[in-house]
């Protein structure tokens, strides 16, 4: 008998692997395998687990709090994503494609690399 869960764990492991090649701080690394594990104590996550909890979102009290509306969909959120691009923390295509998927475009970090300094 195979074990779903172990399978889908080893899918997801091997799927991941890219957040760890991403030229950031580790908590950052680590902030990332969260949100693609959904273990970040977001407020609709939490009501899901039982917790008696307000599920919208603290920020702009406009939907549930999940991972797509911190990270794509709050207008909070985009304007944090328009001066990441602005001061160049980011790169463009990072941000063009947020919208159709975080995990999509976070993934396209680990593809960055910083310019050698002579």
């Amino acid at each position: 008998m195979v074990d779903n869960n172990s399978c889908s764990y080893e899918w997801q492991e091997r799927n991941y692997r890219w957040m760890w090649k991403v030229d950031t701080m580790q908590k950052i690394k680590v902030c990332m395998w969260q949100m693609c594990h959904n273990a970040l104590p977001a407020r609709g996550v939490l009501l899901k687990r039982g917790c008696n909890i307000d599920p919208r979102c603290l920020l702009c009290a406009n939907d549930i709090e999940t991972m797509d509306h911190l990270f794509i969909e709050c207008p909070i959120t985009g304007k944090v994503w328009e001066l990441a691009y602005k001061h160049q923390w980011i790169p463009s295509n990072v941000l063009s494609n947020i919208n159709h998927s975080w995990l999509h475009s976070f993934g396209m970090l680990s593809k960055v690399r910083k310019p050698k300094i002579l």
